[in-house]
């Protein structure tokens, strides 16, 4: 089994700072009571939530994670030493309820540092929110 390359992906670590916001309103983490207490990242309109993380050159990784939101977003992949854009990974239409997806790629650049970026895409409305939990990044091994 391969080790996910995302630090603090479902968001439950207390005071982690494994998750940088580029927030002006009071996104990030948010606790809600289902069957049990979750806790995931809450990202207001046109702001981000990014971490850095290690792939290899020529490798393929599986990324999985739920989102939720009215306004959608993107995830890419960046250079995080000049956050050039390597990678857009999807395009996230908009869900109301939470929604598993899976996308494999492949890094054919050759940087020293990556970074894993969520945003959300631009409303008017500031109370509109992208949600994402249980984010991870593994290599994709071939048997």
């Amino acid at each position: 089994m391969s080790t996910n390359l995302v630090r603090d992906g479902d968001f439950e670590t207390t005071g982690s700072s494994a998750w940088n916001m580029t927030a002006i309103n009071e996104g990030g983490v948010k606790k809600e009571s289902e069957t049990v207490t979750n806790q995931y990242c809450q990202i207001f309109p046109s702001e981000s939530t990014y971490q850095d993380i290690g792939l290899g050159i020529n490798q393929s990784f599986m990324l999985t994670f739920k989102y939720r939101g009215i306004i959608g977003g993107t995830v890419h992949i960046f250079n995080s030493n000049s956050n050039e854009s390597v990678e857009i990974i999807k395009s996230l239409s908009p869900q109301e309820n939470w929604t598993d997806m899976n996308v494999q790629f492949t890094v054919d650049y050759d940087y020293s540092a990556y970074r894993l970026h969520f945003q959300a895409a631009y409303s008017e409305l500031t109370d509109e929110t992208l949600d994402i939990d249980e984010v991870s990044v593994v290599e994709v091994t071939q048997d």
